[in-house]
């Protein structure tokens, strides 16, 4: 089960990001944006890496440890306006899994940062959430 809000917004410098090399997929800047403001709410965040779906780093709160993906779809490729969507996907351990315990809900700690994060900035549009 994962968490994922998506937007759109041409707040983000896709045009002048630095490159996937494992696939060209925008979104770094997206979490170079999204982390600062995280770590000042508390949250502790890793170095953002590349993968083969986008971009992403590990966040920390609360004891508990998650996987927070970035991706930026451009509209065209001559400007900076996307749909942005931000994955967050929470660890857990093998017996946690098995019992299904401590999954991730509408109401998780970071969850709750990142939809009021995205939720109040008026630069967003069409914001849509699931989990």
């Amino acid at each position: 089960m994962n968490y994922v809000i998506s937007f759109y917004s041409d707040t983000f410098d896709l045009r002048n990001e630095k490159e996937n090399t494992i696939n060209p997929i925008k979104g770094i800047s997206v979490g170079k944006w999204l982390n600062p403001i995280l770590e000042s709410k508390g949250v502790t965040c890793t170095n953002i890496e590349e993968e083969d779906w986008g971009w992403y780093s590990y966040a920390s709160l609360e004891g508990q440890k998650y996987l927070v993906g970035y991706i930026a779809i451009p509209a065209s490729s001559k400007g900076n306006n996307a749909e942005i969507l931000i994955q967050v996907h929470k660890e857990r351990t093998l017996i946690e899994k098995l019992l299904g315990k401590n999954k991730l809900t509408s109401n998780d700690p970071l969850i709750n940062k990142v939809s009021g994060i995205i939720k109040n900035n008026s630069e967003f549009k069409d914001i849509k959430e699931e989990i």
